[in-house]
C-alpha cells in the first residue's frame, strides 16, 4: 500500500515483481538441482494451451491485487479476496459443471 502511494503504477509493480521472481527462480532451480521439465520442450500445444492462460490468469489476479490494494483501504481489500474460494467455487459449478460436496458449498 505505501508503495503504491508513493509509485501510483500498479502495472509497473505487477510486471517488476513477476519479471523479478522469474529471474531470481532460475539460479535458485539450478542451485537446487532441480531437472528441466523436458515434455515442455517437446511438446508446444501444451505450453500454449496450458501454460500461457495460466500465465496470463496469474499476471492478471496479481494486477488486481495491486489495484486494489491502490485504490481501496487494505482491510476492503483483504475482505474481498477473502471471499474467493466462494466465487470459485460458484463459478466452477456454473461453467465447468462440476459438483461439489456439501461441506463444500
Amino acid at each position: 500500500k505505501e508503495l503504491l502511494n508513493e509509485f501510483p503504477f500498479p502495472l509497473t509493480v505487477t510486471l517488476v515483481q513477476l519479471f523479478s521472481v522469474w529471474i531470481l527462480s532460475i539460479p535458485l532451480l539450478h542451485f537446487l538441482k532441480v531437472p528441466s521439465p523436458e515434455f515442455l520442450h517437446q511438446n508446444r500445444i501444451y505450453y500454449l494451451k496450458v501454460i500461457v492462460p495460466l500465465s496470463v490468469g496469474k499476471f492478471l489476479a496479481q494486477l488486481s491485487s495491486h489495484v486494489s490494494l491502490w485504490k481501496v483501504p487494505v482491510s476492503y481489500a483483504h475482505t474481498v479476496k477473502a471471499t474467493m474460494p466462494l466465487f470459485t467455487v460458484l463459478l466452477s459449478r456454473l461453467i465447468l459443471r462440476e459438483k461439489q460436496s456439501l461441506p463444500v458449498y
